[in-house]
C-alpha cells in the first residue's frame, strides 16, 4: 500500500497541534487554578463561614454547663435550691402571686385558672392574685424579685427558673395513667418524599422560637445522635410557634417541622390538621409536661400548703378539665427535677444556652424581642 503524500493544509495542521496544545493546556490550567481560588476555595470557606455562623447563632459550638446560681445552697444534691437556713430570708406574703405560663393571651388564662387560684386561697388561707404576664422574662424576673411566688413553666424554662430564681418544681401535667408522654415529633406532608431521618439531609427543618424544649431545642441536638449536623446536613427556619409549624405542614408550605406531640393532638381535635395530611418521621424520648411549683425562700409550713394544695387539686368539672381535655391532662403528677428534666438539662447544655433573664434596658439596647412561652 503506497503512502499518501499529506497536503499542505494537512502539515500546517499538524505542525500547529503542538503549538496549539502548548498554548491551551496552559490556559486551562490558569482558568482551573483561577476557578479553584477564585470560586471554589471562596464558596467553601463561606460555607464553612456560614457553618460556623449558625452554629454559634444556635450554641452547638460551645457547650455550657448551666447550674444552681452561686447565690443557692443544694445540700442534699437534688439540684433544686434549699430552704434558706437564715430565718430573715423567709418570706410569708400577705397575698400569694400565681400565674401559670406567660403568654399573650393572659387574661383568658387568668379564666381558666380561676379554679386553682380558689383552692390554692383555701388551702393556705391567704388570698391569691393572679399575676397578667405575657413574657417568659417577665416571668422569670417576677419570680426572681419576688413578683410571683407560685407559678407554671413551660418544659424548657423550668431548669431556667430553678438555676435562677429558685424555683422549685412540685409537679407536672399528667394523666390516668401517670405523666403525659410529651415527645418531639418530626413531621412532614402525607406526601413527602422523606421517609425518615436521614430523609433531612439537604433539607430544611421548621422550629418553633429559641426558648422551645420540643419544637427548637430537642431536635437539633437530638439529630446529632443520628449524625446529622445543622447546616452541614440541614438548615433551619423559626415559624415562632407549634401551631404555625402544624398549619405549615397541613398547607405543604414546609418540608418538615419540629413540634410537641401534645400540641399535635391538640391541633388534629381542633381541626388545625388531620392525620391524612402528615406523616411522623421521627419520635423523640419523653420530656415532662410543663412544670408548677413555688419559690424557695417562702416559710416551710407555708410551702408546705402549696405543695398540697397542688396535689389535692381536682381537674373535673372545672375549665381546666376543658382546656387540656384533648391532651388528655386532667390531673398534677409529682416531679423529680433531678431525674425528669435531665435529658432537658443535657439539650440545654449542648445547645450552648447559658442560663439568663433577659432585663429590659438590654432588650431595648440589642432589640430583643420578649420572649412568649408554650406548653413545651
Amino acid at each position: 500500500m503506497q503512502n499518501t503524500p499529506l497536503s499542505a493544509g494537512s502539515k500546517r495542521s499538524a505542525s500547529l497541534l503542538p503549538l496549539i496544545v502548548a498554548v491551551v493546556v496552559p490556559v486551562i490550567a490558569v482558568v482551573a487554578a483561577l476557578y479553584v481560588v477564585l470560586v471554589n476555595n471562596p464558596q467553601r470557606q463561606n460555607q464553612e463561614m456560614n457553618r460556623q455562623t449558625m452554629q454559634s447563632v444556635v450554641g452547638l459550638a460551645n457547650p455550657v454547663n448551666n447550674s444552681l446560681a452561686p447565690q443557692f445552697t443544694d445540700a442534699n444534691g437534688d439540684l433544686v435550691a434549699d430552704v434558706p437556713t437564715d430565718a430573715s430570708k423567709l418570706i410569708d406574703p400577705p397575698t400569694l402571686l400565681f400565674s401559670y405560663i406567660a403568654s399573650d393571651d393572659a387574661p383568658q388564662y387568668k379564666q381558666t385558672w380561676a379554679s386553682f387560684t380558689e383552692h390554692l386561697s383555701k388551702v393556705t388561707g391567704k388570698p391569691v392574685e393572679y399575676v397578667l404576664l405575657t413574657s417568659t422574662d417577665d416571668q422569670l424576673r417576677a419570680l426572681r424579685d419576688g413578683g410571683l411566688h407560685v407559678t407554671g413553666l413551660n418544659t424548657g424554662s423550668v431548669p431556667i427558673a430553678v438555676n435562677l430564681t429558685g424555683f422549685v418544681p412540685v409537679a407536672q401535667l399528667g394523666g390516668a395513667s401517670g405523666a403525659t408522654d410529651v415527645r418531639t415529633a418530626l413531621i412532614v406532608p402525607a406526601d413527602s418524599e422523606i421517609k425518615d431521618v436521614r430523609g433531612l439531609v439537604g433539607k430544611i427543618l421548621t422550629v418553633t422560637e429559641p426558648n422551645s424544649n420540643s419544637g427548637y431545642k430537642a431536635p437539633i441536638v437530638l439529630l446529632k445522635d443520628f449524625g446529622l449536623n445543622l447546616v452541614t446536613d440541614f438548615d433551619i427556619r423559626n415559624s415562632g410557634t407549634h401551631e404555625a409549624s402544624i398549619e405549615g405542614i397541613a398547607k405543604k408550605e414546609y418540608e418538615v417541622a419540629a413540634v410537641a406531640t401534645d400540641m399535635l393532638e391538640r391541633a388534629e381535635s381542633t381541626g388545625k390538621i388531620s392525620k391524612g395530611q402528615y406523616r411522623v418521621v421521627y419520635n423523640s424520648e419523653s420530656f415532662p409536661a410543663a412544670g408548677i411549683g413555688y419559690v424557695y425562700n417562702l416559710k416551710p409550713e407555708l410551702a408546705e400548703k402549696i405543695r398540697q394544695a397542688i396535689q389535692t387539686f381536682q381537674f373535673t368539672g372545672t375549665s381546666l378539665e376543658k382546656e387540656f381535655a384533648s391532651s388528655r391532662q386532667d390531673r398534677f403528677i409529682p416531679v423529680d427535677y433531678k431525674r425528669d428534666w435531665q435529658l432537658i438539662r443535657r439539650i440545654d447544655n449542648e445547645i450552648g444556652r447559658q442560663h439568663k433573664i433577659m432585663e429590659p434596658e438590654l432588650q431595648e439596647q440589642t432589640g430583643e424581642e420578649p420572649t412568649t412561652q408554650e406548653a413545651n
